[in-house]
């Protein structure tokens, strides 16, 4: 390994490509994250290849990716090779399979997806350009609409400047209105847009023309961002499916990185000179594992602990490769700086959640929860000395009149736990406290004989 990352380094002067990376990653049997995370921690710099950002999907090696993480490969119909012999012997089976794989959703995304053409360098320029061209047009029909009600002054004359005749015109100002809820005050690069906006809109409101001017930016700024995205899907499925196995569908994958990418299109910037698919990247997968630390598990866990718990699983990783075994908590400690308590504590949060009603055995007849004991549970001895305990005073209480033995029961409380006074009994037999004492004295004398005594004895320490 020392060699081989020697001379991809030489090579790079301090930079990998994508592909030597998962070349590497390969040769030295890790994780492509995790290795792409300790040569960052070195200062080198992995560049997406344009070839790998220009994915060229293959839909069925995709797919079979996808399944093999999931290890859920019956679910799109595909089979061994007794399967596929028996299909091709019978053309009714072979059709109702492929109408099986052209139904399911993930095929027909990449398939759809594959049919948008790539962008090049000059292309992604153009349309970044557009982009923030209609941003600023956003911005300053949202200062223009806050500072003098253009809003209400557009519904009003709706008819002569006739929006409806437009969809992407009728919604502006709901478009409008979200993306300004969205921007962040403390954004140094939104607060400057917006004052440039409010300095436009300065010495009176728009006029229609330019209104009508700024709006046509707007729509553009809008298809715009929506080819540069769609010219990138592939990218995110190129992402999404290194992120398969975390309890999410491949389908959610996709959808949460298309949002990063959304994201990405907006804040891109050409001057810097990157290909838009190396600056979409990061996004990309920030949005993906985002996604999966919110929404995989069953128990939430916060993002920063995520980040901690993926944190010490490379140094898991790193520490397996370097000393051939399985790092103590101890060692742990040591690689991530900080204290052996702390390390125990995030394994625990680490540990996935199991439901009580998981089947246990190869059979299948007993749960989880049947081998769970329940501390608040009275112990299976103490149970059966409390029920002998109450069928040895039952007995007792037999030698008693029912007023005698009621009486009893009521004053030490033996159905309920909870000891009456005199005069709670009295009430209850209509008598005095004095005639209740007198009952009880009785009775005790009652249990005090050799009958009484040999049943009691027992229980009397």
């Amino acid at each position: 390994m020392g060699m081989t990352l020697k001379e991809l380094l030489t090579k790079g002067e301090g930079t990998l490509s994508a592909q030597e990376a998962k070349t590497l990653a390969a040769q030295c049997r890790m994780d492509v994250e995790t290795l792409y995370t300790l040569l960052e921690e070195r200062g080198i710099k992995i560049i997406e290849d344009e070839a790998d950002a220009d994915v060229n999907l293959d839909v069925d090696s995709i797919i079979a990716e996808v399944e093999n993480a999931e290890n859920n490969s019956d679910e799109l119909g595909l089979g061994g090779d007794d399967e596929e012999e028996a299909a091709e012997e019978n053309p009714a089976d072979l059709k109702a399979a492929m109408d099986e794989l052209l139904d399911d959703p993930v095929k027909n995304y990449l398939k759809q997806i594959g049919q948008i053409p790539l962008l090049s360098a000059e292309q992604e320029v153009d349309l970044s350009k557009r982009i923030h061209a209609g941003a600023e047009a956003a911005h300053i029909l949202q200062a223009d609409r806050q500072k003098y009600g253009a809003t209400e002054y557009i519904k009003k004359n709706s008819a002569r400047f006739s929006f409806e005749e437009d969809e992407n015109s009728r919604s502006y100002t709901e478009d409008i209105d979200e993306e300004g809820n969205e921007k962040s005050s403390e954004d140094a690069e939104e607060k400057a847009a917006e004052e440039e906006a409010m300095e436009a809109v300065e010495n009176g409101p728009l006029t229609e023309e330019r209104r009508q001017e700024l709006l046509k930016t707007r729509r553009d700024g809008l298809n715009a961002r929506r080819s540069l995205s769609e010219a990138n899907l592939r990218l995110v499925v190129s992402i999404a499916k290194k992120h398969v196995g975390h309890n999410l569908a491949f389908l959610d994958l996709i959808q949460e990185g298309n949002i990063g990418l959304i994201k990405a299109a907006e804040k891109f910037d050409c001057d810097r000179g990157f290909r838009f698919s190396t600056y979409a990247t990061w996004w990309i997968r920030q949005a993906i594992t985002r996604a999966i630390a919110d929404q995989a598990r069953t128990i939430r866990i916060p993002v920063h602990m995520v980040e901690t718990i993926n944190r010490m699983r490379q140094a898991t990783n790193q520490l397996v490769y370097q000393n051939g075994h399985e790092p103590t908590p101890e060692e742990l400690a040591k690689a991530m700086d900080m204290s052996v308590e702390r390390v125990r504590e995030i394994q625990r949060m680490a540990q996935e959640p199991a439901s009580l009603e998981s089947p246990v055995g190869e059979e299948e007849d007993s749960s989880l929860g049947d081998f769970v004991a329940d501390e608040n549970a009275e112990a299976p001895g103490k149970a059966a000395d409390r029920a002998m305990v109450a069928q040895q005073i039952n007995q007792a209480l037999k030698s008693l009149t029912p007023r005698e033995e009621k009486v009893i029961r009521l004053r030490f409380g033996l159905d309920d736990g909870r000891p009456r006074t005199l005069e709670e009994v009295g009430r209850d037999f209509g008598v005095t406290r004095e005639r209740v004492r007198q009952i009880e004295a009785k009775a005790i004398r009652k249990l005090h004989s050799r009958k009484c005594l040999a049943l009691l004895n027992g229980l009397i320490e």
